[in-house]
Formats: C-alpha cells, structure tokens, sequence
C-alpha cells in the first residue's frame, strides 16, 4: 500500500467514526444544519458508503464547518464550547495528506476546472445490490405469484406496494420476488432501505437515495445535482430505457417514494411499507395478512430445525404458532430460540408460552429484532393524541370494536374516532374486520396495553366506564325489544343512560343484528365487570342472556344468569337477584334441569313478594306454571293453577304482553288435557293481543300453539300452513330457536300428509339448530320425528337408532312424555321387524307413563299400535277392546285423524278374522276421515285395504280401481307399502305395474 493509500485510509476511518459518533445524518440533514455551507451534493460524496468512490474533501471552509458540526452533535465539544484550534490542525492535515494520495480508483474532488467540470467522469457500474435472499419465506405462494405476474413486461402496473403490520414478513416477501426476478432486469437490480422504522436510524431523504442511485449507475458525485427535483429528473432520464428493478424497503409515505419511481416501460417498483400507500397513483397494492396455520407450523419447524415427528410435537408447534397470532416475525425469533436450545421439548415450550397471558413479547426479545422493538417505531411515529387512543384500545376486553365503542373509550366524537381509527388502520396498527369495525393484533393489544402501565388509575377507570356504560346502555336498549316479559327491576336503565347508548333500534331485528355482532364484546365486558365494576353485572348479563336465550348454547346462558344471582347477593341486591333467578329458572327448564328450575322459581317468587312487586310475582307465577309442564312429576291442574294466578296479576296491573303469555300457557295446558277446544279459544284470545301490541315473536308462539291443536284434531293442512306462517316469522326476527320449533313442527304434519322424505329434512334442519343453540330437549322431539319419519319410508335400522337416541335425551332430561312418545315409536318399529314381544313391552311402557300424566293422546297412540301388535299374533279380543278404547280416547278430543288411524286398523283386524262386510264398512269410515283430515297415508292404506275386502267379495273391478289409487298414492309418499300393494294389484290384473 502506498503511502498516499494508508493516510486516505487513516482519513476514512477517523472520518466514518465521526460521523457515526454524531448519529449518522443525512447528508441533507447535515447540509439544513449548517444552513447549507456545503450542497447536499457534495455532503453525499463526502459521505458515500463506499470507500472507492467517497471524496476527500477539497473545500477547507467547508470541512471546518462540517467538522465543527459533527464534533458539536457527538457531544466531544461542551456545549457553548468551540473546537481547539490543535484539533482542527490535525484533521485538516489529515485531509491534506489523503488528497495527496496516488492515482487509485477511488476519486478525490476535483479542483476548479472550467473544461473537467463540463466532462463527467467515468465510475464503476453497480448492476446489483440486492440483500441475500431469505432461508425460508412459506405461506406466500400466492402473493409472490402475484408479484412476479406483474412484473411481467406486459403487465400495465409497473409499482406494487406491499403493505402489513410490523414483523407479517413484507421485507422477506420482497427479497425472494427480487431474487426470482433479476434475470428479467439485466441493468440494475437495487434493493433501498429507507429505513422509516428502523432503531438507530432517521427515514433516509430521497435526496440521498437519489445521488447513491445515480453513483451506482457509474455518474460522478461532481455531475449530480443539488437540488431534490434535479436529481429526480436525472434518475427517470438515465433509467428511462433501461430494465432495472428496484424494491425500496420500509418505505414511511408517497412523499419519500415519489422522486424514486423510474418511469421507464423497463422497469418495475417493489414497495414494502407499514403504512397503506393509498396516494400513490398507479400502483397496485398487495396487502400481506398473517400466516395460515400451516405455513406458520411449517416455519417454526423449518427455523427450529425440527420435524414435528410425534402427534404431540405437532399439536404444540400449532398452539406455538397461534399464541405468536401466526405473526412471522415472532415465529422466527421465537423458533430460532429453540434452534440454540436442541435439548428444549417443543410440548415444555408451548405450555411455557402460553402461561405468560401477558408477558409473551418479554420471550419474542432478540436484540434488535425484538417484536416489541418493530411495534415501538411504529409507535413513536404516531402523534400524541392517537398514541394515547392506541394505548386504551389495549384496555378493551373484547376482540374488536366499532367507532361507537372507540368515541366512548375514548371520549370523544364519533367523527373523530373514525378518522383517528382509520389512520391507525392506514398504519396497520389495526386491521378492518368489516366498514366500520376494527381489531387488533393479540401481540399489538398486548403491546397496547403494557404501554398503559404509565397511564393513572384514574385515567383507566374513566376510559373502560365508558366504554362499560355503553355497552351496558345499548345491550339494554337491545334486550327491551328481545325480551317479551321485561322485568321491574331498579337497574333499568334511566331516560339519561338510554340517549348516552344512542337511538333506540328500528326494530326488533335490528336489535337482535346488533347483539349478534357484539356478543363477543359483551361476554368480554361482562367478565371485565365481574372483576371490577360488580354494579354492572346484572344488566349486562340479563341484556346478555335475551341473546343466549334465542341463539344458545344455554349453557352459557345458565352460566351468565348464575353471575348475576351471585353478584346481586354480593351487592344484596335483592331486586336483581329475584329478576336473576326468575331468568335462571327459565333457562334450567330449557335445559331439562326441572327440579333447579322449581326452585328458581319458588325463591324468586319468595323476593318479588317480599318486595311488593307484582308484575315480578306475575312472571314468577307464569314460568314456575310452565315448568311444572315438564318436570318428572308432572302436574298439569298446578300448572293451570299458577298460569291462572299469573293471568289474575297481569290483567289487574295492565300489563297486555304478560296476559298474553299466561292465556297461552294456559292453552298448552288444556291441550295436553285433551281439551283442543278450550285450547284453541285460548290460544285465539293470546293471538289478538299480541297482534294488537304488534309483537311478532309472542304471535309466532302462538300460531305453534294453534298449529298442533290443528294436528291433533287430524286437520294436518291447516297445521302445516299455521307452522309454516310462524316459521316466516321466526326467521323474519332471526330467532333460532323458534325456527327451530317450527321446522319440527312442520315436518310433523307433512309426514303425517304422506311426504315422509321432505319430513326428513325438516326435522334435519330443526336438529341442527338446536344442536347449535344448546337445546337438548328440542333435539331430543326432532330426533324422535326423525326416527318416525324413517319408519314410515321403511328404514327401519335408521329409525331404531334415532328413536334410540331419542328415548336416551328423554331419560337423562327427565321427561315422561317424550319417553312415552319414543317407547310408541319404538315399538312400531319392532312390530315392523316381526319383534312382536317387544313391540308389546314397549306400547304398554307407554302406556303406563301416559296413563300416570294424564297424556291422552299419547294413551290413544299407545292402544291402537297395541292392538295392532295382538292382530298380528292373533289375539283378535284383545286387539278388538285396545282398538275401542283407543277410539273412544280419540273421539272425546275430536281427533278425526286417530280415529282414521283406529278404522284402518279395525279393518285390519276383521281382515285377518274373514269378516270382509265389516273390514270393508271400517276402511271406507277411514278413507272417508283420511281424506278430510288431509292424511294420505291413511288414505291410501284405507284404499288397500278396502279393495282387499272387495276382492274378497268378488268385487274384482272396484278393487282394481282402489288399488290403482292407493299404489299411486304409496309411490308418491315413497314407502314401502307401494312393493307390496303392486304386487297384490298385478296377481288380480296380470299386469305389472
């Protein structure tokens, strides 16, 4: 080396120290300093980063100045204090002694030369600068497919922006599209950081950019120009017909990117950035999500240098990846951990992580690449107003917000909590989940919310009573349309609380879409109340439960209700625990726990009195009477007895929706008497009011009511068309679990019509959405109506196992009647497989259950399908006494439909004895019933069995006739009996049909 080589040496290494020493400025940071002493062009090449191509300064007044500059912002002079006059001796010797250097192919800044200045000098070409490619970018196939289409030469986009929150891989994402497009961009290939969010380092100004671009394409530092559009000019012209690639990373906004876009048709932009570049005209915006589970599973083991062999490893890398909320950044610090640790068990690490609930960005700490490091530099570069929004939004309890919840946070407009949430959005400090709504990140909430740890007590109890009030405001505002018996409690909300929630909803719909919506959120801020703000309990949970209630699971809603009681006994607050345990009575029955319901019931009832509140009592009265409908020891005079006590209060209090609701228990109790007329009127005087109150759902109530009484009295039409009218309505009000009622109801009637298979899918839509919702007993009657649905088309193994199943829930729910309605079934089943000992035990079980409730209809059921069991083992006396008390049940409750059922099975009977006179006088008795009560299967089978007993009687021609008419009937409905009867119908006509 020769001397002139070591003293520039010397220079350039005391120089960079300097200037590091002084936080690295900008060359045009440097030059605003010094109030521009030296151009920022000058400052550029005085400052390159390559030691080839940096100037040794010329300019001696101007060294000085930026010397006294850098010196003054390293802090190696005092302040006030100027530099030595030794030191600057001793580096302007320095400076002198490197300008003095040999001819190397680095430069030195020319001297003034009219004629040199004119003639740009000759510099090395940089063609590529592109950073190593990642070891492993997965999860990305389809964004970098996207991008490389676009980089096509025929594409017309020639800019792509990919946006994300901090760590979601855009820089990775960036360096292998780069890495798989260099072949296509022969003239350049440049990878810029613009370092927007880097630590220990300023956003890098265009400026600079711009001249290190220009250095690279080979110009000297002398031939650039000072200025800022200067610069940008000379860049589009020298790229212009060129093919050059250029990703700029960590870009802060269009401002710092706009003067390095080349225009050329060649070339094609990369942008990475934390921010949405909504401004930049042109180009096309990829914005980059987080990790699917696999893909994130796939790179923690891939960076971990595991293979997740075992189920357990498997398992434990999932539950790693999603507590690191699949963000790639936490994956990798995270995995790389585990690479340096081989004696570390992934199943150990995954408990470990998920233990820390709020400490997890302490264990994704990596130097530099720490994730809280990321979220803090996007952090700082907020204002302080929206900072301080930030940091609240990690007090919130739930998932996600809208604007309302965030102005009530943050007390402010809703106006300008919509601009200041977009803004966070723009920054991807929040993503949108729909217009209007807006969540965050687990790990950004985290970070949110260690941040508050500097914020008062004070401070944090008034933002989350805003945000509590308000949902408490409008989940009680919602909950006054949802629930039909509003209770008289002393936490109403008052007229003041009610305008803080904002308009009241348009309708009940409404109310219901809002809650749906917001069901996270409100569980969320009921546990936050729980622990809290106990005074907030019982509101929340009631307005909670009016959702529960229609949409399940009631466990939840068991669970909600249970809270409040507690926390109004804490509170000794003895109107919202009655209002508590009259609702939490509710819901037991619901789900089959009657003796718990009873005593709900019994002690809310105990506190309503106790505190003279009538209509309270009255509810109490009404929900006790209908759980006295289910429990084991049924008792249907007590429960006509409360509902009438009920009906007393609400008629002398004025209160129309209470009498409503008592005249419509009452019906149900009537007509599980057998007293259909009586629960019509009932049921009629229920409809008008609740019509004339406009309540829709205690309408869609009763026309269920009216509905079955129309079954039960065999007029099967009007029942379908009455379930199907409340099913209209159900689904108007979007209520679940009446929809679910009325589909089952439906597929009853229909079934009973003679369409077994669109029975069957009714009754599979209604078990779906009582599974969904929570309610065991109504799965249990739609997989009863199941299994008779597949006993009538014949399959009897799939009928067996629902009715199985049926008879099971029934046990465990402790209820007689469905017991009794699936032994019936189950006993048709096995008379059909020839089970005839069965068939019998099961009718008489039934028998014995409907007898001790006093459920009529069911008795007349299990006597006829008894006496059917005795013809097909011939004892005709006893088959022919079962079939008279059967009917004479059917006639006293005016069910033409049984007693259709009892004809033909009368016919049957004297059938089977060879008494056709008499078997022919039954089946016309029946045809003639089946077809006015709308039951095509009795009809057919009447049909059949009329033109059997007619064959019999030489009658072969009317025979023929029927049993072309019952075929066509056996055919449509697709049951079995269609085999048999045309085979019967071919031997007497030699045809087959």
């Amino acid at each position: 080396m020769s001397d002139g080589d070591s003293a520039r040496a010397v220079f350039l290494a005391r120089w960079r120290e300097l200037h590091a020493a002084a936080g690295a400025p900008s060359p045009t940071a440097m030059a605003r300093a010094i109030g521009g002493a030296v151009p920022v062009n000058t400052l550029s090449g005085w400052f390159h980063a390559d030691d080839d191509v940096v100037v040794v300064p010329r300019d001696e007044r101007g060294f000085e100045t930026v010397l006294r500059y850098l010196y003054g912002r390293s802090g190696r002079v005092p302040a006030g204090r100027a530099l030595d006059g030794r030191t600057l001796s001793s580096w302007q010797q320095l400076r002198r002694d490197a300008r003095k250097r040999a001819v190397t192919p680095g430069p030195v800044e020319p001297e003034d030369d009219p004629v040199r200045s004119l003639v740009p000098t000759s510099r090395p070409v940089v063609t590529s600068a592109l950073r190593r490619d990642v070891a492993a970018l997965l999860g990305r196939d389809d964004a970098l497919e996207r991008i490389l289409r676009l980089a096509d030469r025929d594409s017309p986009s020639r800019i792509v922006t990919v946006d994300g929150m901090a760590g979601v891989g855009k820089t990775a994402l960036a360096t292998r599209a780069a890495h798989r497009l260099a072949p296509a961009f022969p003239d350049g290939r440049y990878f810029v950081e613009l370092h927007a969010h880097t630590p220990g380092h300023s956003a890098v100004d265009p400026d600079d950019v711009l001249a290190r671009l220009l250095i690279g394409m080979g110009m000297d530092p002398g031939s650039i120009p000072e200025s800022l559009p200067g610069r940008r000019d000379l860049w589009r012209d020298r790229s212009s017909d060129k093919r050059i690639l250029l990703v700029l990373d960590d870009a802060r906004d269009v401002h710092q990117i706009e003067p390095l876009l080349p225009t050329g048709g060649g070339c094609f932009t990369l942008v990475t950035s934390r921010r949405r570049l909504v401004a930049l005209d042109g180009a096309t915006p990829l914005p980059l999500s987080l990790l699917e589970p696999e893909p994130a599973a796939e790179l923690f083991a891939a960076m971990a240098n595991r293979e997740r062999r075992a189920d357990a490893d498997a398992a434990a890398v999932r539950r790693i990846v999603a507590l690191c909320g699949y963000l790639p950044l936490a994956i990798v610090l995270l995995a790389g951990r585990v690479a340096h640790h081989p004696a570390w068990s992934i199943a150990e690490l995954a408990e470990e992580f998920a233990a820390f609930d709020n400490g997890r960005l302490d264990e994704l700490d990596v130097g530099d690449r720490a994730v809280r490091i990321a979220f803090t530099m996007s952090y700082d570069r907020l204002p302080a107003r929206r900072q301080q929004l930030f940091r609240w939004l990690g007090l919130h309890p739930g998932s996600e917000l809208d604007v309302a919840a965030a102005s009530a946070l943050w007390d402010c407009a809703p106006g300008q909590a919509r601009r200041e949430l977009e803004a966070l959005y723009a920054d991807h400090l929040l993503e949108a989940t729909v217009r209007g709504r807006y969540r965050s990140h687990d790990l950004l909430r985290e970070y949110a919310r260690t941040l508050c740890a500097t914020e008062s007590a004070e401070v944090i109890d008034r933002a989350l009573s805003g945000l509590l009030g308000y949902f408490e405001s409008r989940s009680a505002a919602a909950s006054r349309l949802l629930t039909r018996l509003h209770q008289p409690t002393t936490t109403s909300v008052e007229p003041a609380q009610r305008a803080e929630s904002g308009p009241e909803f348009d309708d009940e719909r409404a109310a219901l879409a809002w809650m749906r919506l917001e069901r996270a959120n409100l569980l969320a801020c009921l546990d936050l109340a729980a622990s809290k703000y106990p005074r907030r309990v019982a509101m929340l949970a009631a307005s909670l439960a009016s959702l529960v209630e229609r949409d399940g699971p009631w466990g939840e809603a068991v669970r909600l209700h249970r809270l409040a009681v507690e926390t109004a006994r804490r509170l000794r607050d003895r109107s919202a625990e009655a209002d508590a345990l009259d609702s939490l009575g509710v819901v037991y029955r619901f789900t089959g726990r009657y003796p718990e319901s009873a005593d709900a019931h019994r002690a809310a009832l105990a506190i309503y009195r106790e505190l003279g509140h009538r209509h309270g009592e009255a509810n109490a009265l009404n929900n006790f009477g209908a759980t006295r409908w289910f429990s084991d020891d049924q008792d249907y005079a007590e429960a006509a007895e409360l509902h009438g006590r009920a009906l007393t209060i609400y008629r002398e209090t004025g209160h129309r929706c209470g009498e409503a609701s008592a005249l419509n228990s009452l019906a149900i109790v009537h007509r599980a008497g057998g007293r259909h007329a009586q629960a019509a009127e009932l049921h009629e005087a229920a409809l008008a009011i609740y019509a004339e109150l406009g309540d829709r759902r205690g309408m869609a109530g009763v026309l269920q009511g009216l509905g079955i009484v129309a079954r039960l009295t065999g007029d099967h039409g009007e029942a379908s068309r009455l379930h199907e009218e409340a099913l209209r309505y159900y689904r108007l009000l979007g209520d679940r679990y009446g929809e679910a009622t009325a589909l089952n109801n439906r597929g009853v009637a229909i079934r009973l019509t003679g369409d077994s298979t669109a029975a069957l899918e009714l009754h599979t839509q209604s078990r779906s959405l009582y599974r969904d919702v929570g309610v065991r007993l109504g799965e249990a009657y739609a997989l009863l109506q199941l299994g008779m649905a597949y006993a009538a088309l014949g399959d009897h193994r799939a009928a067996n196992g629902h009715l199985e199943q049926a008879s099971e829930l029934y046990r465990d729910l402790a209820h007689p009647e469905g017991r009794a309605d699936a032994a019936n079934g189950l006993g048709v089943v096995a008379r059909s497989v020839g089970n005839y000992r069965a068939a019998r035990d099961l009718h008489e079980q039934a028998l014995r259950i409907c007898r001790d409730l006093g459920y009529r209809h069911a008795e007349a059921e299990a006597l006829a399908e008894l006496g059917s069991v005795h013809v097909a083992t011939a004892e005709y006396a006893d088959a022919a006494a079962r079939f008279d008390e059967s009917l004479r049940i059917f006639t006293e409750l005016g069910d033409a439909f049984g007693h259709a059922t009892v004809s033909n099975k009368l016919g049957a009977l004297f059938t089977a004895i060879g008494v056709h006179e008499q078997a022919a006088a039954h089946y016309a008795e029946a045809l003639e019933l089946g077809h006015r009560t709308g039951g095509r299967l009795e009809e057919a089978r009447a049909l059949e069995g009329l033109a059997r007993s007619r064959f019999a009687l030489g009658d072969r021609a009317r025979a023929v006739d029927d049993l072309r008419a019952a075929v066509e009937i056996y055919r449509r409905a697709g049951v079995p009996e269609a085999a048999s009867a045309a085979t019967f119908l071919a031997s007497i006509t030699g045809d087959a049909e």
